[in-house]
């Protein structure tokens, strides 16, 4: 189902201009309860991963930019929620949940967010999210680096945000232009 959606079908060829102009594997999710879900990866060199491989795949909001930057958007109370359901500590990327606000506070003022290598997983990650007026988070766009840990300083940051920003306002504008606009995200049976 989520292959046939038109969200996947507007979203490939922005995914691909994004992958192509960053040099980046690249990738379009949705928000799906209390994470993202992804609708197409286009690896670095223009390959779309296999659906049985990528497509649904969750996007933990502790473990990737996308899961982070939706939560991030969402509402404190909505936050609250979903940081009440997570571990934290030993063993977990976030030590404690105060930290973890911290850090989706710092995302939600910038308006992306950037997924360090850590002991969990070998590559950056940077996500941005793509906001329709009434509906909120509609979609997130983000791109990932390869395993070779590239390095990463300020300019080459600011290069990928303002690529996948503009990715974002490309996929919104044909979002608005169909007659198959998104309805809004999907609400976890909690929240609702």
């Amino acid at each position: 189902m989520l292959r046939d959606i038109p969200m996947r079908r507007l979203g490939l060829p922005v995914v691909d201009r994004l992958m192509r102009r960053t040099r980046w594997s690249a990738v379009l999710s949705v928000p799906f309860d209390d994470s993202a879900v992804t609708l197409a990866h286009i690896a670095y060199g223009g390959k779309i991963r296999p659906t049985s491989e990528t497509l649904g795949s969750v996007l933990s909001v502790t473990r990737s930019a996308s899961g982070r930057v939706w939560l991030a958007m969402q509402e404190e109370a909505e936050r609250d929620r979903v940081i009440a359901g997570l571990a934290f500590g030993a063993g977990e990327v976030w030590s404690d949940a105060a930290v973890f606000r911290e850090e989706l506070e710092r995302v939600r003022e910038l308006g992306y967010a950037l997924k360090q290598p850590n002991d969990h997983h070998d590559q950056y990650g940077l996500a941005v999210p793509v906001v329709l007026e009434g509906l909120g988070v509609v979609a997130l766009l983000g791109v990932a680096s390869g395993s070779a840990r590239p390095e990463l300083d300020e300019p080459r940051i600011e290069s990928l945000v303002a690529a996948c920003r503009d990715a974002a306002e490309d996929l919104k504008t044909q979002l608005m232009e169909t007659e198959s606009c998104p309805p809004p995200p999907p609400q976890s049976p909690r929240s609702a």
